[in-house]
């Protein structure tokens, strides 16, 4: 009987030690990835240790769930592609390996013109996302950095940004792209922001910065105008109509901002 007990004791002290170890799973990550890589559920969290590139033609896919934590003032570079597809139940998450994150705890996400971020959390980082050119990122909740999206000079590619949650930042979306062609921001959220929730800096082509069909956390015209900075910049911030709710419907038609680069006509319609 004692040999019985003795028996089940072990193979619970077992089952118990390799749960631990299947629960604490971790890997480490740092350096050029020059072959298509998977960062996989069962190896997540990934430790970032040092700078990461993602070599040209190279794809990097993350699994949803993933969680990918820096553990110092790194960034990830995307030459090649980074295929990070989560859903709404598993979200792929960029965060801080510090027990008490904070904003500028880690670089950047650069990821190229081929790359697809959907259901991703981005959060206490330099700049969340740094892109000069047109990736796909939807549904991605970009907070807690110093520059939520950073957008940057390219001569011939607008940055679109599209359906996401742009919240708590310093700076929410940071648009410096000289005089490239002007990004196109709309149907997010980009509310709560400290410093302001769309800056444009150095900016002096092009037409005016559409950011229409955005909610911005108010319907108020002017709280929404307070919270845009474009005075260092020739090109204005369009934000009407912009949104009355989280997706909700567009209001504020009857607003005109910006420069008029054709012709107008003014109605009763929007009076």
């Amino acid at each position: 009987m004692a040999k019985r007990i003795f028996f089940v004791s072990i193979l619970f002290l077992g089952i118990l030690l390799g749960f631990a170890s299947f629960s604490s799973a971790q890997t480490n990550v740092s350096g050029t990835i020059s072959q298509n890589t998977t960062w996989t559920l069962a190896g997540s969290p990934y430790i970032v240790v040092g700078d990461i590139l993602v070599n040209g033609g190279v794809i990097l896919t993350i699994q949803p769930g993933v969680q990918v934590k820096f553990a110092g003032n790194y960034f990830l570079q995307v030459n090649g592609a980074v295929d990070a597809q989560g859903t709404a139940s598993q979200r792929i998450v960029f965060t801080s390996n510090n027990s008490a994150p904070a904003k500028g705890d880690w670089q950047y996400i650069r990821p190229s013109q081929t790359s697809i971020m959907s259901f991703v959390t981005i959060e206490y980082a330099n700049f969340g996302i740094k892109t000069n050119t047109n990736p796909a990122i939807q549904n991605c909740l970009v907070q807690h950095n110093n520059q939520g999206v950073r957008i940057e000079y390219n001569f011939t590619v607008s940055t679109v940004i599209f359906n996401n949650t742009i919240i708590n930042n310093d700076y929410g979306i940071y648009v410096d792209v000289g005089s490239g062609p002007t990004p196109v921001i709309n149907n997010n959220e980009i509310y709560n922001n400290s410093i302001y929730n769309i800056i444009s800096v150095n900016n002096t082509y092009g037409g005016n910065i559409n950011a229409e069909n955005n909610w911005w956390g108010t319907t108020d015209a002017n709280i929404i105008n307070s919270k845009i900075d474009d005075s260092g910049s020739v090109l204005i911030v369009d934000f009407a109509p912009f949104l009355d709710a989280p997706n909700g419907n567009p209001i504020g038609q009857q607003y005109l901002m910006g420069y008029i680069f054709q012709n107008l006509q003014l109605t009763t319609a929007n009076s």
